[in-house]
């Protein structure tokens, strides 16, 4: 892939190869990579994806027949109000790039942990946990996928998480929180911060129900 100049655009609903193709981008590389249908158990509708996917080829830089995409569509002509021209100068400050965190310099003797992979090109941005139900929620999808630096918007299918590995992360966030977690919740927010949101709603409800003994005894 290295030199390759221009976009991937993965044509078939899903993103099996959309995912496969991030994962194996060299970290260096600026490549956009799209889908152009959504997977099934997301929601949400198929125009309004595939509008937005077009949207993102476009500022990507990626030149499009504009003729055929609104062939047969009949546009009517809105007016809009208008508005003053304020002669004001707004100013964006350049943001550098985060980098990577940094590596060990050193391994200790005895350590025969399997490396993580990196982060694969996302189009969200890394942001780390911000509470203990995502720190531990992140901590186990780290365990599951071996992708080092999960961000709380992750998504995990982008990750190369597929419905199998779902059902054993499912079962663990299960233990691990002692909660009757249904697996369609995960599906309908396939992200570490929403399924923090479930799982901290799960606990509500399950404190709820308990004596002020039970708090009790679940707090020590």
């Amino acid at each position: 892939m290295r030199g390759f100049e221009g976009a991937l655009l993965e044509v078939g609903p899903g993103e099996t190869l959309t995912t496969l193709a991030r994962q194996h981008l060299p970290r260096e590389t600026t490549t956009p990579v799209f889908a152009s249908l959504r997977r099934s158990e997301t929601r949400g509708s198929d125009a309004a994806f595939l509008l937005n996917t077009a949207g993102r080829l476009w500022l990507a830089g990626v030149s499009l027949d504009w003729r055929g995409f609104h062939a047969g569509w009949q546009r009517r002509r809105l007016p809009l109000p208008t508005y003053p021209f304020e002669r004001r100068r707004y100013w964006i400050e350049v943001q550098q790039e985060r980098r990577e965190a940094d590596q060990p310099e050193h391994l200790e003797e005895n350590d025969f942990s399997i490396p993580s992979l990196s982060r694969p090109q996302l189009d969200n941005e890394y942001v780390a946990p911000t509470n203990e139900v995502e720190q531990v929620i992140a901590g186990i999808w780290h365990e599951l996928l071996g992708i080092d630096r999960i961000g709380i918007h992750d998504d995990f299918f982008s990750l190369g998480g597929h419905s199998l590995m779902a059902t054993q992360l499912v079962s663990e966030v299960r233990e691990v929180f002692e909660i009757d977690l249904p697996l369609h919740k995960f599906f309908e927010a396939a992200t570490v911060s929403g399924l923090a949101v479930t799982v901290e709603d799960i606990l509500i409800e399950k404190v709820k129900g308990l004596t002020d003994e039970e708090v009790q005894n679940l707090l020590s």
